[in-house]
């Protein structure tokens, strides 16, 4: 398993820092507090920081997104409210473009597609694709991923894949 150790900090200025999030290392601490996480390893690095700097200089470290514990994925964590409101407003405003690479089980025959399908809460946790016209009006929330296929190999595909809505495990569901 991932540990804080195998994180690695890529850039770093007054405003945020991004780092390499392997995969099994989640950005905050799970329930149990059982491994580290991105958080929590700023939080030790701080704390040991501020004995050589006054107050005035503490930092709070802000998670402005979140990602599953199982992406391997750079993570950018702010520093200042400022930097944490601009941030967020770019997320929001999908300002911000994210790309993800997936290997997909099956041969995918189209060079590049888009799945355009709300997903919803399932059981267990689970996120599940919602078709239109089903389940509860009003609980799906639309969801669009673009696929672009980089690879194929036997029996697997590699794809870059685009979210362009920021739904809970949306690629794991579109792929799926």
């Amino acid at each position: 398993a991932a540990t804080a150790g195998d994180l690695r900090i890529l850039h770093e200025d007054h405003r945020l820092v991004a780092l390499s999030k392997p995969s099994g290392l989640p950005v905050v601490p799970d329930r149990e507090k059982r491994a580290g996480s991105v958080l929590g390893f700023l939080i030790r690095r701080e704390l040991a920081a501020r004995m050589s700097k006054p107050p005035g200089e503490y930092l709070r470290y802000r998670i402005v997104h979140r990602i599953d514990r199982l992406t391997s994925v750079l993570v950018i964590v702010a520093k200042t409210p400022e930097a944490e409101r601009q941030l967020a407003a770019d997320f929001e405003h999908r300002r911000v473009k994210k790309e993800y690479l997936a290997i997909l089980a099956g041969v995918v025959e189209p060079a590049s597609f888009a799945v355009n399908c709300p997903v919803v809460p399932g059981r267990k946790g689970k996120m599940r694709a919602e078709p239109a016209g089903k389940g509860k009006p009003g609980s799906a929330r639309p969801a669009l991923t673009e696929l672009e296929v980089l690879e194929r190999f036997r029996g697997f595909t590699l794809v870059r894949a685009m979210p362009l809505t920021g739904r809970t495990h949306q690629i794991r569901v579109h792929a799926w």
